[in-house]
């Protein structure tokens, strides 16, 4: 009985996703740790290996540092998954959707955050959450990450841009008092405190015997208990809060948000926007105003930007290691969301916010100075997804013996990670495989390049492509 409790108490569980997204590419060996010898390998996994991140001494990668050590214990580097296509492509739209070979745009399936907000194991009919989905951006080249399918054809996501517009669409409907806006702080009822009614009204019941009515009695008082841990959670201050917003007037698609000129977004301070960024989806995800996050991020820089570009984009880096410094920006501000998430105690669930969220940080390119190809995509995780996804871990999924091709190391299917984040989520597999080229989500074929235009590492998958990456999704 007591396991049944745990299981409905773990089915309750509310979710939440943020996908952050880079762009301009990450070479490999600047986010993952050099080569490891002492590899726990994974039984009955095609060279999947792993090394628990608390056991690395001193700095993993040149982005990873050691100001990341904190979070250790809640986050994952994964390396060696490949996205299907594998060789150039600039601006890859196909990161969120597990597919590669349509050029820069996707023509198969969805992307990820649209499955999630579209699943009905989601969002039921009794879930009182006002804003399904966000969706940020920083500029166009980041527009067509998010996207539907509707009659065939691909349909972009709608997205907003700045913090003006996203403290309004998120938080403009709360008041100054505590609780005082908040419908669902009303509305929201616990699965256990259902439960717990249901079985209330069954141990009344003249039928049952006595043995079963002191079984019954037992699993109701260990249930009452769990409520109470539950409900101790759920106060938060559901206010608006005061924040110095940046963007004073509306952005344009076209245009980085450091940049001058009339008609740009008049930001003052950029990190102090990504900072604003971070306290609106804390307080959103606290007061249940949201669950699905898209955070696309183009501008690398703290400082607003002279001339027409973004500061420090990939155009303008003289070598790989000054390319990689900037993209460690974005990392450290979506280290910086899990860190916030991490210390606010959840009112929807047990435990932080951070426990029951899933963050990655995504890039559209797997290298930038070899072809921009797709091998070894940059995989960052933080958070464990109600307990659904195992943490703390450098994941190795590059096949072995090691043989690099391209300059780079081919591995396990991208889509497998995608994968483990939806069935994270509640979508089931049995949903997300509608989504992808007509072999299941995503794209997953032998005659292209992500598999060295041979059958070897098709043959490897071709029964597993639509399951959740192993050893990072738990089930």
């Amino acid at each position: 009985m007591s396991k049944s409790a745990f299981a409905q108490a773990m089915a309750a569980r509310k979710v939440r996703f943020v996908s952050a997204l880079g762009m301009l590419g990450i070479d490999y060996h600047q986010w993952t740790p050099a080569e490891q010898g002492d590899l726990v390998m994974i039984s009955g996994q095609e060279s999947m290996g792993y090394k628990r991140l608390a056991n690395f001494s001193g700095q993993i990668s040149r982005v990873i540092d050691s100001s990341f050590s904190d979070l250790y214990a809640d986050m994952n580097i994964i390396s060696g998954l490949s996205l299907t296509g594998g060789l150039y492509q600039g601006h890859n739209e196909s990161v969120l959707s597990g597919t590669h070979s349509g050029a820069r745009d996707p023509i198969y399936g969805k992307s990820i955050d649209v499955i999630i907000e579209q699943s009905p194991n989601v969002y039921n009919a009794s879930n009182f959450v006002p804003i399904k989905a966000i969706r940020m951006h920083d500029h166009a080249h980041l527009r067509g990450f998010s996207f539907d399918r509707v009659n065939g054809q691909r349909v972009v996501s709608q997205q907003l841009q700045g913090d003006l517009a996203m403290f309004n669409t998120l938080l403009g409907g709360l008041t100054n008092e505590t609780n005082g806006s908040s419908q669902k702080q009303t509305n929201r009822e616990l699965v256990v405190d259902k439960v717990f009614q249901d079985l209330q009204a069954l141990n009344n019941n003249p039928r049952i015997s006595k043995s079963d009515k002191e079984l019954l009695d037992r699993y109701i008082s260990s249930l009452n208990d769990l409520q109470k841990r539950v409900q101790g959670n759920q106060a938060p201050s559901c206010t608006r809060p005061t924040l110095s917003l940046q963007v004073k007037k509306s952005g344009n698609f076209w245009q980085f948000p450091g940049s001058p000129g009339s008609s740009t977004w008049g930001i003052e301070n950029i990190t102090t926007m990504y900072n604003n960024y971070i306290e609106i989806m804390k307080i959103a995800f606290m007061c249940d105003q949201t669950r699905i996050v898209h955070w696309g991020l183009a501008n690398w820089d703290s400082a607003v930007v002279p001339g027409g570009t973004a500061g420090g984009l990939h155009h303008e880096a003289p070598s790989s290691n000054i390319q990689a410094d900037r993209q460690q920006y974005f990392i450290k501000k979506v280290a910086d969301l899990a860190r916030a998430l991490k210390s606010t105690p959840d009112p929807l669930n047990e435990g932080s916010i951070l426990d029951n969220t899933i963050i990655f940080y995504a890039n559209e390119l797997g290298a930038w100075t070899t072809a921009h190809n797709t091998f070894n995509m940059p995989t960052i995780t933080f958070g464990k997804a109600g307990g659904k996804l195992s943490t703390g871990h450098f994941i190795d999924c590059r096949q072995r013996p090691l043989t690099a091709w391209k300059g780079y190391y081919p591995g396990r299917p991208y889509k497998q990670f995608l994968q483990a984040i939806m069935s994270s989520m509640g979508v089931p597999k049995s949903e997300y495989v509608k989504f992808g080229d007509g072999n299941g989500f995503g794209e997953f074929k032998d005659t292209i390049n992500q598999f060295n235009n041979t059958k070897q590492l098709f043959e490897r998958y071709k029964n597993v492509h639509n399951d959740p990456l192993p050893f990072f999704y738990k089930g």
